[in-house]
């Protein structure tokens, strides 16, 4: 999973389905922007089941 901040936002994408996660960064610091995309990121495994399954079946950082 890859985050990165762009001006005022905090990004991340689903390597699934591409859906994209936005966290605006103006009042909170980044480390709390990071979890809060993440945590949409979860949500988002959560609601769709597609996702979540190629989530589950890709080969963890060790197996690759």
């Amino acid at each position: 999973m890859e985050l990165c901040r762009l001006g005022n936002h905090c990004l991340t994408v689903c390597p699934y389905c591409d859906m994209l996660f936005d966290v605006p960064t103006g009042d909170i610091s980044q480390a709390d922007a990071a979890d809060s995309v993440l945590l949409l990121y979860k949500n988002h495994l959560l609601a769709a089941p597609d996702c979540k399954a190629r989530s589950e079946d890709a080969p963890s950082l060790m197996e690759s």
